[in-house]
């Protein structure tokens, strides 16, 4: 067996002192979080772990003198909480379900990787038991991007057990996080620093707002049409532009002018019953969603949905002439033993026409777990998940990673299994959870029985007063084969 090694430098930044606490990782909800499963394209990605389709339609794309000022339309499938509520009254236990929608991200919205105001601190209420009783406090925070991604923090407020106000990230992304700054401070890999709400600032001391970029230049204005009224297909009404206009500055000057439309529609969740028993309240309202997005060159892309439904986006026009087009089913993530589960309608199907000829994937999804997706000539490509667990047995990560993907030629019941690869991660125990997962090693078997094997190190940030965590940098890579 041959092995070549690879060697990384790495560099280790200023670390602030840290007290471990239990970890809330990457959830998966939003974007392509670590060491997921994903189909799709570059255009719209399905997660197979929760069935959500994340898609990107860029907008605006300026280099500055460290790194670009960016905005792109952005969309993640409306999720919902499924909550479960139990009441004593008089000695006699009552159940009732409750389905919210979750109005962080809930569907469309414009990403700006330029603008500070793009990226959140969002801490989750607790309850510490502090000897005379439970006492509120904030803890499982969680830094978003300007697309939702979610990377988990040590960070604690309020309560009895103290306050920690500064965190790195535990996912590898080596984002430094300090809330006790007025406004809070997010320092990205770069060293670029988010003043959260104000401005953003490189390296080299570059400073852009979410008016101007680090040279002063105004790249991107937003102007709403006159106030027009909407009916929904059930009759709701509301009042709301009757378009929105994107004029965007390029580098050369240059500004060009998106136009996008909206519609009214009635929202209606079926999440009742299927989890939840009754009694059980579903989520129903009215939404506004965008109809079209109309280019500076007049081609466009059309969003049709699915009325009275949990905005299930049915198709999507391209500026091409072709189409995606998705069916669902409902999927929820977490356990109703706990008080609530992540619900959305996830992807069971994802159709791509062009010039008539229509090519569809299908997708069966068991959250968190595994997944099969089969292509448009039948081939089975089975996606495994799992926990990370640690070397005592007893904890685990809060989410789950792929570790194998098996690809076949036809079912995987019935077909040839061309290429299994499997996936072995590490990371810290911080009991009950384990943080800073990191993918150790790939071991790849083809159906001629040829194996290879990556297994890679990578840097670790530690002391004895602060967390040990990683940036995922890379020290030491060996192939095997």
């Amino acid at each position: 067996m041959r092995v070549r090694l690879f060697f990384f430098l790495s560099f280790l930044s200023l670390v602030f002192p840290i007290r471990s606490t239990a970890q809330q990782v990457s959830d998966g909800n939003q974007n392509l979080p670590p060491f997921g499963g994903f189909s799709g394209s570059d255009f719209d990605t399905v997660s197979l772990q929760n069935g959500n389709v994340h898609i990107h339609i860029p907008i605006l794309s300026v280099k500055q003198r460290h790194g670009t000022v960016a905005r792109a339309f952005v969309y993640d499938t409306p999720s919902f909480t499924l909550t479960k509520t139990v009441t004593v009254v008089l000695g006699h236990r009552y159940t009732q379900y409750t389905v919210d929608r979750n109005f962080l991200l809930f569907g469309w919205h414009l990403a700006n990787e330029g603008d500070s105001g793009s990226w959140g601190i969002n801490p989750t209420n607790i309850q510490e038991n502090c000897g005379s009783g439970t006492v509120g406090a904030l803890g499982f925070y969680t830094v978003i991007g300007p697309e939702g991604v979610k990377h988990p923090l040590h960070l604690h407020t309020g309560g009895c057990l103290g306050a920690i106000t500064t965190s790195p990230t535990f996912d590898g992304t080596g984002i430094m996080v300090d809330i006790g700054q007025t406004p809070n401070l997010i320092t990205l890999k770069d060293g670029t620093q988010i003043h959260v709400g104000t401005q953003r600032e490189d390296a080299n001391g570059n400073i852009m707002t979410g008016a101007t970029d680090d040279l002063g230049r105004t790249l991107f204005t937003v102007t709403n049409g006159p106030t027009t009224t909407y009916t929904s297909p059930l009759g709701k009404t509301a009042s709301e532009p009757a378009y929105t206009n994107w004029t965007v500055t390029d580098s050369n000057g240059n500004s060009q002018t998106y136009r996008l439309d909206y519609t009214l529609l009635d929202t209606q969740t079926s999440f009742c019953g299927s989890p939840a028993a009754s009694p059980c309240t579903n989520d129903t309202g009215g939404a506004f969603f965008p109809a079209k997005l109309t280019l500076p060159n007049a081609k466009f892309y059309q969003f049709n949905w699915v009325n009275a439904s949990a905005a299930e986006l049915q198709s999507i026009v391209l500026p091409t002439g072709a189409s995606i087009s998705y069916t669902y089913a409902n999927l929820c993530v977490g356990s109703l033993s706990t008080g609530s589960q992540d619900c959305r309608r996830g992807v069971q199907s994802r159709t791509v026409t062009q010039n008539g000829v229509s090519s569809t994937w299908n997708y069966s999804i068991f959250p968190g777990y595994y997944a099969t997706e089969t292509d448009p000539l039948g081939n089975d490509t089975v996606h495994t998940f799992g926990p990370v667990v640690a070397t005592d047995g007893f904890s685990g990560s809060l989410s789950t990673v792929e570790t194998q993907l098996s690809q076949y030629s036809g079912s995987a019941s019935s077909g040839l299994l061309l290429r299994k690869t499997v996936k072995d991660y590490t990371g810290e125990d911080a009991n009950p959870t384990v943080e800073n997962v990191r993918l150790i090693r790939e071991t790849t078997t083809l159906d001629n029985g040829s194996v290879a094997k990556t297994e890679t190190d990578y840097e670790l940030i530690s002391n004895s007063q602060f967390s040990t965590f990683t940036r995922l940098n890379p020290t030491e890579k060996r192939e095997y084969d």
